[in-house]
Protein backbone atom coordinates (compact mmCIF):
# COMPACT_ATOMS: atom_id res chain seq x y z
CA UNK A 1 0.00 0.00 0.00
CA UNK A 2 1.29 3.44 -0.73
CA UNK A 3 0.10 6.31 1.53
CA UNK A 4 0.64 10.31 0.31
CA UNK A 5 0.46 12.73 3.30
CA UNK A 6 0.17 16.49 3.07
CA UNK A 7 2.27 16.91 6.55
CA UNK A 8 4.40 15.23 9.79
CA UNK A 9 1.44 15.15 11.32
CA UNK A 10 -0.71 13.70 9.47
CA UNK A 11 1.60 10.84 8.83
CA UNK A 12 2.18 10.28 12.74
CA UNK A 13 -1.65 10.09 13.37
CA UNK A 14 -2.15 7.89 10.06
CA UNK A 15 0.67 5.88 11.24
CA UNK A 16 0.11 4.83 15.06
CA UNK A 17 -3.39 3.52 13.63
CA UNK A 18 -1.75 1.38 10.57
CA UNK A 19 0.51 0.13 13.60
CA UNK A 20 -2.44 -0.56 15.69
CA UNK A 21 -4.31 -2.61 13.00
CA UNK A 22 -1.10 -4.52 13.11
CA UNK A 23 -0.90 -5.08 16.61
CA UNK A 24 -4.52 -6.17 16.89
CA UNK A 25 -3.91 -9.02 14.13
CA UNK A 26 -1.15 -10.09 15.62
CA UNK A 27 1.83 -8.70 13.43
CA UNK A 28 4.83 -7.85 14.55
CA UNK A 29 5.75 -4.39 14.20
CA UNK A 30 8.17 -2.17 12.15
CA UNK A 31 8.77 1.38 11.17
CA UNK A 32 11.45 1.95 8.29
CA UNK A 33 13.03 5.16 9.11
CA UNK A 34 16.62 7.02 8.94
CA UNK A 35 18.10 8.30 11.85
CA UNK A 36 19.06 11.87 9.94
CA UNK A 37 15.08 12.13 10.62
CA UNK A 38 13.40 12.97 13.78
CA UNK A 39 12.52 9.52 15.03
CA UNK A 40 8.71 8.44 16.01
CA UNK A 41 7.62 8.48 19.52
CA UNK A 42 7.15 5.40 20.62
CA UNK A 43 3.84 4.36 21.14
CA UNK A 44 3.07 1.60 24.44
CA UNK A 45 3.41 -1.30 21.82
CA UNK A 46 7.00 -2.59 21.11
CA UNK A 47 7.90 -0.85 17.15
CA UNK A 48 11.36 -2.23 15.87
CA UNK A 49 13.40 0.47 14.10
CA UNK A 50 14.87 -0.12 11.02
CA UNK A 51 17.52 2.34 9.67
CA UNK A 52 17.97 1.11 5.71
CA UNK A 53 21.58 2.70 5.94
CA UNK A 54 22.66 0.17 8.46
CA UNK A 55 21.01 -3.21 7.28
CA UNK A 56 24.28 -5.30 7.87
CA UNK A 57 23.15 -8.06 5.10
CA UNK A 58 25.49 -9.35 2.48
CA UNK A 59 28.86 -8.74 3.67
CA UNK A 60 28.23 -5.00 2.00
CA UNK A 61 28.97 -1.76 3.77
CA UNK A 62 26.85 -0.18 1.06
CA UNK A 63 23.40 -0.33 1.01
CA UNK A 64 21.64 -2.18 -1.81
CA UNK A 65 18.51 -3.68 -2.62
CA UNK A 66 19.11 -7.24 -1.74
CA UNK A 67 20.07 -5.79 1.32
CA UNK A 68 16.76 -4.74 1.79
CA UNK A 69 15.29 -7.64 0.63
CA UNK A 70 17.26 -9.58 2.82
CA UNK A 71 16.59 -7.96 6.15
CA UNK A 72 12.38 -8.39 4.92
CA UNK A 73 13.25 -12.20 4.47
CA UNK A 74 14.98 -12.26 7.72
CA UNK A 75 12.63 -10.35 9.83
CA UNK A 76 9.45 -12.53 8.14
CA UNK A 77 10.50 -16.33 9.55
CA UNK A 78 12.27 -14.33 12.75
CA UNK A 79 8.81 -12.76 13.61
CA UNK A 80 7.07 -16.16 12.59
CA UNK A 81 9.24 -18.14 14.78
CA UNK A 82 8.64 -15.70 17.46
CA UNK A 83 4.54 -16.46 16.94
CA UNK A 84 3.32 -13.54 15.18
CA UNK A 85 1.16 -13.96 12.53
CA UNK A 86 3.51 -12.12 10.50
CA UNK A 87 4.83 -8.91 10.17
CA UNK A 88 3.89 -5.38 9.29
CA UNK A 89 6.18 -2.84 7.92
CA UNK A 90 5.62 0.99 8.26
CA UNK A 91 8.41 2.75 5.63
CA UNK A 92 9.01 6.49 5.98
CA UNK A 93 9.91 6.88 2.06
CA UNK A 94 12.04 10.03 3.06
CA UNK A 95 15.07 7.77 4.00
CA UNK A 96 15.43 7.48 -0.40
CA UNK A 97 16.42 10.80 -0.35
CA UNK A 98 20.00 9.72 1.06
CA UNK A 99 20.13 7.62 -2.02
CA UNK A 100 19.60 9.45 -5.32
CA UNK A 101 20.71 5.75 -7.27
CA UNK A 102 17.85 4.50 -5.71
CA UNK A 103 15.81 7.75 -5.61
CA UNK A 104 15.71 7.93 -9.49
CA UNK A 105 14.70 4.08 -9.73
CA UNK A 106 11.71 4.12 -7.15
CA UNK A 107 9.04 2.72 -8.94
CA UNK A 108 11.51 -0.17 -9.95
CA UNK A 109 12.33 -0.50 -6.55
CA UNK A 110 8.26 -0.53 -5.19
CA UNK A 111 7.40 -3.31 -7.64
CA UNK A 112 10.58 -5.77 -7.04
CA UNK A 113 9.72 -5.14 -3.57
CA UNK A 114 6.31 -5.99 -4.27
CA UNK A 115 6.69 -9.25 -4.68
CA UNK A 116 9.34 -10.07 -1.88
CA UNK A 117 6.25 -8.93 -0.06
CA UNK A 118 3.20 -11.42 -1.96
CA UNK A 119 5.96 -14.31 -1.30
CA UNK A 120 5.90 -13.61 2.41
CA UNK A 121 2.61 -12.45 3.22
CA UNK A 122 3.94 -9.37 4.69
CA UNK A 123 2.11 -5.93 5.32
CA UNK A 124 3.71 -3.24 4.21
CA UNK A 125 2.89 0.50 3.94
CA UNK A 126 5.15 3.04 2.14
CA UNK A 127 4.90 6.81 3.07
CA UNK A 128 5.69 9.54 1.08
CA UNK A 129 5.38 13.37 1.92
CA UNK A 130 4.02 15.33 -1.01
CA UNK A 131 7.07 17.93 0.07
CA UNK A 132 9.68 15.23 -0.47
CA UNK A 133 9.50 13.78 -3.77
CA UNK A 134 8.94 15.26 -7.04
CA UNK A 135 5.16 15.55 -8.94
CA UNK A 136 6.20 13.04 -11.42
CA UNK A 137 7.96 10.64 -8.85
CA UNK A 138 4.51 10.29 -7.10
CA UNK A 139 2.32 9.49 -9.81
CA UNK A 140 4.92 6.33 -10.55
CA UNK A 141 5.23 5.16 -7.42
CA UNK A 142 1.69 5.18 -6.85
CA UNK A 143 1.16 3.64 -10.03
CA UNK A 144 3.10 0.34 -8.72
CA UNK A 145 0.76 0.05 -5.58
CA UNK A 146 -2.40 -2.23 -5.48
CA UNK A 147 -3.67 0.51 -2.77
CA UNK A 148 -3.53 4.01 -2.17
CA UNK A 149 -4.19 6.17 1.10
CA UNK A 150 -4.57 10.22 0.71
CA UNK A 151 -4.66 12.17 -2.24
CA UNK A 152 -1.67 12.32 -4.71
CA UNK A 153 -0.50 15.44 -6.60
CA UNK A 154 -0.59 13.44 -9.81
CA UNK A 155 -2.84 10.07 -10.04
CA UNK A 156 -1.40 7.54 -12.73
CA UNK A 157 -4.34 6.41 -14.51
CA UNK A 158 -3.51 3.01 -13.90
CA UNK A 159 -2.13 0.40 -11.36
CA UNK A 160 0.15 -2.91 -11.48
CA UNK A 161 1.20 -5.12 -8.53
CA UNK A 162 2.51 -8.42 -8.19
CA UNK A 163 0.24 -11.39 -7.52
CA UNK A 164 1.98 -13.93 -7.42
CA UNK A 165 5.70 -15.42 -8.94
CA UNK A 166 5.99 -14.16 -12.36
CA UNK A 167 2.50 -12.83 -12.11
CA UNK A 168 0.98 -9.30 -12.21
CA UNK A 169 -2.28 -7.61 -12.21
CA UNK A 170 -2.96 -4.21 -14.28
CA UNK A 171 -5.93 -1.83 -13.70
CA UNK A 172 -7.24 1.34 -14.76
CA UNK A 173 -6.78 3.60 -17.92
CA UNK A 174 -3.76 3.58 -20.24
CA UNK A 175 -3.51 6.68 -22.74
CA UNK A 176 -0.75 8.88 -24.24
CA UNK A 177 -0.63 11.07 -21.64
CA UNK A 178 0.86 8.00 -19.33
CA UNK A 179 2.21 5.68 -21.74
CA UNK A 180 5.56 6.57 -20.68
CA UNK A 181 5.14 5.71 -17.23
CA UNK A 182 2.89 2.28 -17.76
CA UNK A 183 6.29 1.17 -19.96
CA UNK A 184 8.74 1.65 -17.74
CA UNK A 185 6.84 0.27 -14.80
CA UNK A 186 6.42 -3.34 -17.52
CA UNK A 187 10.23 -3.25 -18.18
CA UNK A 188 10.55 -3.09 -14.51
CA UNK A 189 8.82 -5.94 -13.61
CA UNK A 190 10.94 -7.78 -15.89
CA UNK A 191 13.94 -7.38 -13.60
CA UNK A 192 12.30 -9.95 -11.15
CA UNK A 193 12.13 -13.00 -13.28
CA UNK A 194 10.24 -14.26 -16.34
CA UNK A 195 6.50 -12.49 -16.50
CA UNK A 196 4.37 -15.21 -16.93
CA UNK A 197 0.93 -13.88 -16.60
CA UNK A 198 -0.46 -10.43 -17.16
CA UNK A 199 -3.97 -10.05 -15.87
CA UNK A 200 -5.91 -7.53 -17.93
CA UNK A 201 -9.75 -8.26 -16.64
CA UNK A 202 -9.19 -4.69 -15.09
CA UNK A 203 -7.88 -2.62 -17.66
CA UNK A 204 -11.01 -0.56 -18.83
CA UNK A 205 -9.25 1.11 -21.77
CA UNK A 206 -5.30 0.77 -23.39
CA UNK A 207 -4.20 2.78 -26.27
CA UNK A 208 -2.25 1.21 -29.24
CA UNK A 209 0.63 2.93 -27.70
CA UNK A 210 0.09 0.94 -24.48
CA UNK A 211 -0.42 -2.11 -26.25
CA UNK A 212 2.83 -1.67 -27.57
CA UNK A 213 4.47 -1.42 -24.27
CA UNK A 214 2.52 -5.01 -23.48
CA UNK A 215 4.31 -6.40 -26.71
CA UNK A 216 7.80 -5.59 -25.30
CA UNK A 217 7.18 -7.67 -22.87
CA UNK A 218 7.26 -10.62 -24.93
CA UNK A 219 9.57 -9.23 -27.25
CA UNK A 220 11.83 -9.23 -23.95
CA UNK A 221 12.08 -12.72 -23.31
CA UNK A 222 11.03 -14.77 -27.08
CA UNK A 223 11.39 -17.74 -25.60
CA UNK A 224 9.51 -18.27 -22.58
CA UNK A 225 5.66 -18.03 -23.01
CA UNK A 226 3.61 -15.52 -21.57
CA UNK A 227 -0.35 -15.37 -21.42
CA UNK A 228 -2.97 -12.06 -21.24
CA UNK A 229 -4.95 -12.62 -19.28
CA UNK A 230 -8.22 -11.19 -19.45
CA UNK A 231 -7.62 -9.69 -22.41
CA UNK A 232 -10.85 -7.20 -23.53
CA UNK A 233 -12.27 -8.01 -27.13
CA UNK A 234 -10.82 -4.72 -28.53
CA UNK A 235 -7.73 -5.39 -26.75
CA UNK A 236 -7.15 -9.44 -28.96
CA UNK A 237 -8.82 -7.41 -31.87
CA UNK A 238 -5.71 -5.08 -31.89
CA UNK A 239 -3.32 -6.98 -30.80
CA UNK A 240 -4.48 -9.36 -34.07
CA UNK A 241 -4.38 -6.09 -36.50
CA UNK A 242 -1.10 -5.33 -35.72
CA UNK A 243 -0.06 -8.85 -36.10
CA UNK A 244 1.24 -9.32 -32.68
CA UNK A 245 -0.47 -12.73 -32.58
CA UNK A 246 1.93 -13.78 -35.97
CA UNK A 247 5.32 -11.99 -34.39
CA UNK A 248 4.90 -12.88 -31.04
CA UNK A 249 3.55 -16.51 -31.36
CA UNK A 250 4.59 -17.52 -27.58
CA UNK A 251 2.23 -14.85 -26.28
CA UNK A 252 -1.35 -16.08 -25.68
CA UNK A 253 -4.72 -13.71 -25.04
CA UNK A 254 -6.81 -15.21 -23.11
CA UNK A 255 -10.09 -13.36 -23.58
CA UNK A 256 -11.75 -12.06 -20.32
CA UNK A 257 -14.47 -14.28 -18.48
CA UNK A 258 -17.72 -14.26 -20.19
CA UNK A 259 -16.61 -13.39 -23.74
CA UNK A 260 -16.87 -15.77 -26.42
CA UNK A 261 -14.74 -16.13 -28.68
CA UNK A 262 -17.01 -15.28 -31.59
CA UNK A 263 -17.17 -11.65 -29.56
CA UNK A 264 -13.92 -11.54 -28.90
CA UNK A 265 -12.64 -11.66 -32.32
Amino acid sequence: MCCVVGSSDQFEMWAQRCLHEGALAGQKLFRVVSRTHALPAQPAREVTIIDPAGLPFNGSKTLTVENIFAMYRHEAAKAREEGFTGMRVLADMRWTLAFPALLSQLAAFELRLDEVVAELGATVVCVYGESNHARRDLAEVVAVHPLTSGMPAADPGFRIWNLDRGTWEIAGEVDESNVDLFGRALTATLANGPVRRLRCGALRFVSAAGIRALSEVGQAQRSRTMVIQDASPMLRRCWAIFELDENLSQVGLEPAAGVSKEVAG
